[in-house]
């Protein structure tokens, strides 16, 4: 289990590491997916069919080469208030884990239960989802990615603090404004 002073430590290795611009709407854009998929790693796409108050993010994580690993983000940051379910899924050992309504102003580093590598270095790590959200649709964090925490020569370390050029692995990790997307399409959730 990691202390609570090694994963304040991860958390700002990882979300002091990337500088964040703000990407405003681009002109004529209607959804939160033509404003954010232009950041978008090749290894995600973005969909507006499920939600009308914005997109849901679906990854397929080639996680250092050691497994595969699926990540959905249903995003709704028109909803007020604005809401981002994460599910985490691993075939080959059937995970399904689910992490729900998570809100701006949220860090999150979560372990995900059932789900560990061998990984080099750290040795056998279980996978986490690191995920911040900050802001209004005026100006809005999104940073989701993936990391891997375990122990090294005893002491407990994430895989950022290792190797920070290979993790987190990130999926999204930008500054938007959703202002005009969400105008006049703002609900009660």
């Amino acid at each position: 289990m990691l202390h609570s002073s090694n994963i304040a430590l991860c958390v700002l290795g990882f979300f002091g590491r990337f500088g964040q611009a703000k990407r405003v709407a681009p002109v004529g854009a209607t959804s939160v997916c033509a404003v954010i998929s232009p950041d978008l790693p090749g290894f995600c796409s973005c969909d507006t069919k499920k939600k009308a108050l914005g997109g849901t993010l679906t990854c397929s994580v080639n996680f250092l080469d050691l497994d595969t690993i699926g990540v959905v983000v249903d995003m709704e940051p028109c909803a007020d208030p604005m809401n981002f379910d994460v599910d985490v899924t691993e075939a080959d050992l059937g995970i399904d884990y689910e992490i729900e309504k998570l809100t701006a102003g949220e860090d999150a580093y979560v372990p995900v239960p059932g789900l560990s590598l061998d990984v080099p270095v750290l040795g056998s790590a279980g996978v986490n989802l690191v995920a911040r959200i900050t802001g209004s649709v005026q100006e809005l964090t999104l940073s989701f990615g993936l990391d891997a925490c375990g122990s090294v020569l005893g002491v407990e370390t994430c895989g950022a603090d290792v190797d920070p050029y290979r993790l987190p692995v990130m999926m999204l990790n930008e500054t938007y404004a959703f202002g005009s997307v969400c105008a006049g399409r703002v609900a009660v959730a």
